[in-house]
């Protein structure tokens, strides 16, 4: 839950507050059966996952892979499992994507730098809190450049890609 918050938060697009009814926006013949119906609009939603309805028959995927229990039975503690599925999640699923598309359009603003050592610092602020390592900006500072060769910053598309590359790694996954 804690990672498809943080994926909305750094996109811009988390809904403060708690979320209406759930009954309230979807038709009742969704509610009496269909389960492919009901997914999609309680995936549609950018209220924080505690606020999410636990549809039984339909988990979403983002909760699924990141060992979410069965919604159907009483959990005393939850399993704890890294497998290749959580991996390949954040380097091709949509919502990852999306997420990382909406923060290099967000990072554009001045405010986050206007030099690619101030750029990249406020991406690693953003998404790891933290600022890069010495190590990180000397493997990072020459790709930047090379990418932006033409311009004098990094395009939303190079910060969309180091943000999902920062999602990616355990830095992200993992609190110390």
């Amino acid at each position: 839950e804690e990672i498809r918050d943080t994926l909305l938060q750094i996109s811009g697009r988390l809904e403060a507050g708690q979320r209406g009814a759930v009954v309230d926006h979807l038709p009742l013949t969704q509610v009496n059966g269909q389960e492919e119906a009901l997914a999609k609009g309680v995936k549609s939603t950018n209220h924080r996952s505690i606020y999410q309805p636990v549809i039984r028959t339909s988990v979403m995927d983002v909760l699924e892979i990141f060992d979410f229990p069965n919604p159907s039975m009483p959990t005393g503690r939850r399993s704890n499992t890294t497998v290749a599925p959580q991996a390949l999640y954040f380097l091709n699923s949509p919502f990852v994507q999306e997420a990382t598309h909406d923060f290099g359009s967000r990072m554009m603003d001045k405010r986050f730098g206007t030099t690619g050592k101030e750029v990249l610092t406020s991406i690693y602020r953003q998404i790891l809190s933290r600022p890069p390592t010495e190590e990180e900006m000397a493997l990072l500072m020459p790709y930047f450049k090379k990418q932006f060769e033409n311009t004098t910053l990094p395009s939303p598309h190079d910060r969309a890609k180091l943000a999902q590359a920062l999602i990616a790694s355990t830095y992200f996954q993992y609190l110390d």
